[in-house]
């Protein structure tokens, strides 16, 4: 039975204005999908490589202090001296790339587990491999077309690295935001997807020693970079064909845009891709299909089956009829054309071939605006004025919402409006000589002088002022009407800036009072000692945000 996944917040802090935050920037937040055993944790990071591993080890320190230790107990790892890993290390660690290097090092400091442990982590998979399998298929393959893929990871589920699933979100500053489906503690790809709508799984093989090479960028960074790093099927090609490669490995490339499909072979000297409908090595082609893996006769016949109809379901039972017992450690089906994913892991000692798969939605994606990411205080006011459809953003491509700007009377029309539930009125004849029907903010402004919301800013002849700046004297009046508060005529001013002489003071004190808006004020001021209001100052867009979604009581 599929496992529909809810997406909840736990009980995580972002503590963005905490001393951590202060330290090392960046931002993090964590979050679940699927519920019980099958719960995955959902990890969201951004900033600089650092920032994004020292979030990864501060939010998740216990996990990644099992996982760190669960490898060097289990027993294909046990029995291998510490010499032998400082020749790994050795070997392989001047190919990993900087950016990797300084992630690993922030998820050390985050976490407090040795960087070398997290190295020896990160090392595994190229000291020891197991055979996977993989199959990415779209066009006539595919039911309506999408590009649908599995990855099944055959791996060894003695170390318990899946008692700590997890899914990473990476947000990384000016780079490609990708999610990968992994493990906690553990920075690389063994598996994953970008928002350019490419995705890449792996699997073991033995093409003979002569082949082979420790001397190189462990798989793990190689398919990171992949995925970290292209926009097309073209640039992931690239990347393989031009890395300094190590072990025997097959790769799986697929991007839904193009769209096109890759079955590489890779070793030390080996590069051999196979595109859609061809054959590797004596199986039978099949039209926009490429798959590889333990069991070829097998995915061949579910490929077969259902070609023309291949959906994420049906993908799922190809994918538990193809793990192999006992060593089935994670099942991953991707719609790279959705950007979504489902996720199965091995519980214990029970293969993921007898999980339940989870969903998650890379989109929509946890901020709305490249402008107000989770770093900024701004953030939950401003997705869920996003959420109740008042704002859409000041520009399209790229997505912005403009947090800095001053919000001007037009634009506080729309977002009143909308807040209060109400519709734009077509007035048949315009209230206000500078904004006439055809004016984009006309219906709203209209709504507006209706509700006895404003007046407008001149008379003779009576204008508006769409395009000027709204004070916060302003923004007072207008959410204490729109709200349906009266002023509230306290004895003593809050404000040292807002005498009760001030045609508003009656709107700012209600503002400001507590108990007049459920028990949390719409504002506590500009400054304290001594507290001061600001009235002429402008409102800008972001803390538009936070008046609207107090006076309404909308919910973050």
């Amino acid at each position: 039975m599929l496992q529909v996944a809810r997406l909840c917040l736990v009980t995580f802090a972002i503590a963005l204005a905490s001393r951590p935050a202060a330290a090392y920037g960046g931002w993090g937040l964590v979050r679940t999908v699927g519920t019980g055993t099958d719960q995955i944790t959902v990890l969201h990071v951004g900033g600089t490589p650092y920032q994004m591993g020292w979030w990864h080890g501060y939010l998740l320190q216990s996990q990644v202090e099992h996982n760190a230790a669960a490898l060097p107990s289990s027993p294909d790892y046990a029995g291998i001296p510490e010499s032998e890993w400082d020749g790994y290390i050795a070997q392989m660690w001047p190919h990993v790339p900087a950016e990797y290097d300084e992630e690993l090092r922030g998820l050390a400091d985050g976490s407090g587990v040795s960087y070398r442990e997290l190295q020896k982590l990160h090392l595994a998979g190229d000291i020891s491999e197991y055979h996977c399998s993989n199959f990415c298929a779209f066009g006539t393959a595919t039911a309506g077309g999408h590009m649908i893929q599995m990855r099944v990871l055959d791996w060894d589920v003695d170390t318990g690295i899946q008692d700590n699933p997890l899914i990473t979100v990476h947000h990384p500053d000016g780079g490609i935001r990708h999610v990968t489906v992994g493990f906690a503690g553990f920075i690389g790809s063994i598996t994953s997807m970008n928002q350019e709508h490419v995705a890449m799984g792996e699997m073991g093989d033995d093409f003979g020693p002569q082949h082979e090479t420790l001397n190189g960028e462990p798989l793990v960074f190689l398919m990171r970079d992949v995925i970290a790093q292209s926009h097309n099927y073209s640039e992931g090609y690239s990347i393989v064909q031009n890395a300094v490669r190590t072990s025997s490995l097959w790769y799986v490339i697929g991007d839904s845009r193009t769209p096109y499909a890759g079955l590489f072979q890779t070793a030390m000297d080996i590069f051999n891709v196979w595109g859609p409908g061809q054959s590797v090595y004596g199986w039978p082609a099949i039209a926009d299909s490429v798959y590889g893996g333990a069991y070829m006769d097998r995915l061949y016949n579910g490929l077969a089956t259902y070609y023309g109809a291949l959906t994420p379901a049906v993908a799922q039972q190809i994918a538990r009829a193809n793990g192999i017992p006992g060593h089935n450690l994670l099942n991953v089906v991707y719609d790279v054309t959705t950007l979504e994913l489902w996720a199965a892991y091995a519980e214990g000692s029970a293969d993921a071939i007898s999980r339940d798969f989870v969903h998650f939605d890379f989109w929509p994606r946890i901020y709305t605006f490249d402008d107000v990411t989770p770093a900024s205080p701004q953030w939950p006011y401003v997705e869920a004025l996003v959420r109740e459809a008042i704002t859409s953003g000041c520009t399209v491509s790229p997505p912005k919402y403009c947090p800095q700007s001053s919000i001007t009377m037009g634009q506080m029309a729309v977002f009143i409006i909308r807040a209060m539930g109400e519709t734009p009125y077509s007035n048949p004849t315009p209230t206000f000589t500078d904004v006439p029907a055809g004016h984009w903010a006309y219906g709203y402004v209209e709504r507006m002088y209706q509700l006895g919301i404003t007046g407008g800013c001149a008379t003779s002849p009576l204008r508006y002022c769409p395009d000027a700046s709204v004070n916060r004297s302003q923004m007072a009046v207008f959410l204490c009407r729109a709200a349906g508060k009266s002023p509230l005529n306290s004895p003593t001013p809050k404000f040292t800036d807002v005498p009760q002489s001030a045609s508003f003071y009656g709107y700012v004190e209600r503002l400001a009072d507590p108990a007049s808006w459920g028990g949390t004020a719409v504002t506590s001021g500009c400054a304290t000692n001594p507290m001061r209001y600001c009235p002429y100052d402008p409102v800008t867009r972001g803390q538009m945000a936070v008046f609207i979604v107090r006076a309404f009581d909308i919910t973050l």
